[in-house]
């Protein structure tokens, strides 16, 4: 921390502001000092879907830092924000001497990806009962058969 303090740039958000956008290219990793913030996601069928809240200590936006892939998520102020923002670059020679450091790092975007994976996959879900349900109104109107009842 004593090696990264320098290194940031405090910077405020008032509430409602969005702070990282999905899909875009992100070079630097947030930390909140003060405030709420929530995360949210697009669906596949376009609707936003909030799927964090987070507040103070926690760190964000880390996964395009070390994957160099666009956002995977947005962030949203809930109500006034103040973060520590830290680049790419400068994070390099604190991480280069630093393997623990790099380790917890990793642990925290893997985590990250597969509760978004996790969410992509209960949203598939959803999708598909929702749709078989449907199909069965249809049968059951058609047949003239109770819509809650599944063909065996």
């Amino acid at each position: 921390m004593e090696q990264i303090a320098p290194l940031t740039r405090c910077i405020r958000y008032a509430s409602g502001e969005s702070i990282i956008v999905e899909g875009d290219q992100g070079d630097a990793l947030f930390q909140l000092v003060r405030g709420r913030v929530e995360v949210i996601k697009l669906m596949d069928d376009g609707r936003p879907k909030t799927v964090a809240q987070l507040g103070v200590g926690a760190i964000f936006g880390e996964m395009s830092v070390f994957s160099d892939h666009p956002r995977s998520a947005s962030v949203r102020a809930i109500e006034e924000c103040v973060l520590l923002e830290v680049e790419r670059d400068d994070l390099r020679p604190v991480l280069e001497g630093n393997p623990r450091l790099v380790e917890e790092l990793a642990q925290l975007v893997s985590e990250r990806r597969a509760q978004l994976i996790s969410l992509s996959q209960e949203v598939k879900q959803a999708q598909t009962n929702q749709l078989i349900h449907q199909m069965l109104q249809i049968f059951s109107n058609l047949t003239g058969g109770d819509a809650d009842e599944r063909p065996r």
